[in-house]
């Protein structure tokens, strides 16, 4: 403000009549006792406007909702509560209401598009790895190859993140372990 002042692009008089208390609140990610306090606020403040009875989230849901970094703060912790609220069928919120935090964690804040899903991370697999060339010899197989590229990426990550820890991973992933053996297997992943 007081560049802009200095730049006499904002009024000297208006910033003093205005700056009569000068607070400095941390970002939500400093200040991590807050983040309950806060869901539950909009749980209820959501629930109530919108006729739900929703009650609270799932322990996977608290624990996805107090690892995120929040870079939008408390605005977008609302957001995201009051869009999981509006679509949620259930009376506990789970890790599944929040997909868009999901993909922000995954794929990183910059590159997660909550409305599609998409990643650029997972479009630029696709791009990087087939041309279009590429993609005409696939011939009725394109589906199948660019998704196994993308399952196989995120599976390393997450046999990664979780030290290579299957029953872990499977859950993460929200897969049966059997299956995940079947998609290392088929896919040929190196661990």
């Amino acid at each position: 403000m007081e560049k802009l002042i200095s730049e006499k692009r904002f009024r000297p008089d208006l910033f003093y009549r205005l700056n009569v208390v000068n607070m400095v609140t941390p970002p939500l990610r400093e200040r991590s006792d807050d983040i309950p306090l806060l869901i539950n606020h909009f749980i209820a403040k959501y629930a109530e406007e919108n006729g739900k009875k929703i009650t609270g989230v799932t322990r996977e849901a608290h624990k996805l909702l107090m690892n995120y970094s929040w870079p939008g703060n408390v605005r977008e912790l609302e957001n995201v509560i009051e869009r999981a609220v509006v679509l949620s069928q259930l009376e506990m919120l789970d890790i599944q209401d929040f997909s868009e935090i999901n993909g922000r964690l995954l794929y990183g804040d910059e590159d997660f598009d909550p409305e599609t899903g998409d990643s650029e991370s997972s479009v630029e697999i696709a791009n990087s790895r087939f041309s279009s060339s590429n993609l005409d010899a696939l011939d009725g197989r394109a589906i199948e190859v660019v998704v196994g590229e993308v399952e196989a990426r995120l599976i390393k990550y997450a046999m990664k993140k979780f030290k290579y820890t299957k029953t872990r991973v499977a859950k993460f992933l929200g897969i049966n372990r059997n299956t995940l053996d079947k998609k290392i297997k088929d896919l040929k992943i190196d661990y």
